[in-house]
């Protein structure tokens, strides 16, 4: 599975779990996550620790920015080069 693929599932399934709204169609690449009420702090923690655990990265604090994290495209931005080098 691709890696934006596996980040949009991973949201669509936290979501389910939490109660959250997980009737999110729009989810796309540019879609405001943040911004939007998609994810929240408690989900972009549990979104590091996925990350973390599936592709085997750790992020440094000062990556933990709500910037990195604003749209799945951004957060595969942050992803991928350390992806790429495994």
């Amino acid at each position: 599975m691709e890696l934006k693929a596996k980040i949009r599932q991973f949201i669509i399934e936290e979501l389910k779990q939490s109660g959250g709204n997980s009737n999110v169609p729009y989810l796309e690449d540019d879609t405001p996550l943040i911004a939007d009420g998609i994810i929240d702090s408690l989900m972009i923690l549990s979104l590091l620790a996925f990350l973390e655990e599936e592709f085997g990265i750790i992020f440094s604090k000062g990556e933990f920015n709500p910037e990195n994290f604003a749209t799945i495209q951004k957060i595969h931005d942050l992803v991928a080069p350390r992806v790429a080098k495994s």
